[in-house]
């Protein structure tokens, strides 16, 4: 095994590569974790796979593939792995763009789900469109078997997540104006980025604020949660930014005082009451 290991490259994107036992374990954070060893129908230069464990999940649990889905993905991988001179780079793009394709179905489910509760029509959820503007998205069904349709697309990189969504909010707060929305995405290194669009302040260090979709546990109320809290304070830095300015009312530092609770300070039913 660490012989036929030397002879393919290994993707950049794994994490963790263990030899134990007869097998080869390849971990991929917050994606998945394969077990792989040789001996694909008799040849003992080709590969086999033992066991898939997928990482990507809600905060209810990991998504889980029952006996006959796990055995569909192992048998499409080994063939596909059989047949090409990349082997390990198929595995990574085909479980790659499986988990890529269930993170944005469950963005998409999650995000009707507080349409139609105490959100309701304050948000909604757009398909970027390149070239063209966004169009409202509807949930889809991850297919777990034949996530990408041929070996052409696997060498191209491209994706059924590209090119992206905007989870978009405020829709009833701003008027006349385009409201703000997160951007879900995948970058240039085909990893799932999240940004908001315009660019705010975050709240605990008053730097441009960055966010992350934990792949492992997603929680799309919770980053919206963060995206409000942090446009918030971006408004109220520019009040008291133009309230220092302003000679009349401001002759001292301590005339005028910024005060902004911590996120975590507060519970998600009485952040939305204060809001």
């Amino acid at each position: 095994l660490r012989s036929r290991l030397l002879d393919v490259p290994l993707p950049r994107e794994v994490t963790s590569v263990k030899v134990a036992n007869g097998m080869v374990t390849l971990l991929v954070d917050e994606e998945f974790e394969a077990q792989l060893t040789l001996g694909y129908r008799g040849n003992p230069s080709l590969w086999r796979v033992l066991h898939l464990k997928i990482l990507v999940g809600e905060s209810s649990g990991k998504l889980k593939l029952t006996s006959f889905q796990e055995a569909s993905v192992k048998d499409d991988l080994e063939r596909r792995m059989a047949c090409l001179e990349d082997p390990l780079q198929i595995l990574y793009s085909v479980l790659h763009e499986f988990c890529t394709t269930w993170v944005k179905d469950t963005v998409i489910r999650q995000v009707h789900a507080l349409q139609k509760g105490r959100w309701k029509d304050a948000i909604r959820i757009e398909i970027i469109q390149e070239g063209s503007p966004g169009t409202l998205a509807q949930p889809t069904t991850t297919s777990v078997g034949m996530t990408v349709d041929t070996e052409a697309d696997i060498g191209s990189g491209k994706s059924h997540f590209s090119p992206g969504l905007k989870v978009v909010y405020w829709l009833d707060v701003l008027k006349g104006v385009d409201p703000p929305f997160l951007r879900i995405e995948q970058g240039a290194d085909h990893n799932i980025a999240c940004s908001h669009v315009p660019q705010i302040v975050d709240f605990d260090n008053d730097y441009d604020a960055q966010f992350h979709i934990n792949l492992t546990s997603i929680d799309v109320e919770s980053l919206l949660l963060r995206a409000i809290l942090c446009n918030i304070h971006t408004r109220l830095l520019e009040v008291y930014r133009g309230l220092r300015n302003c000679s009349q009312l401001c002759r001292t530092d301590s005339d005028v005082i910024l005060h902004t609770l911590k996120a975590k300070e507060m519970s998600v039913e009485s952040f939305l009451n204060e809001v």
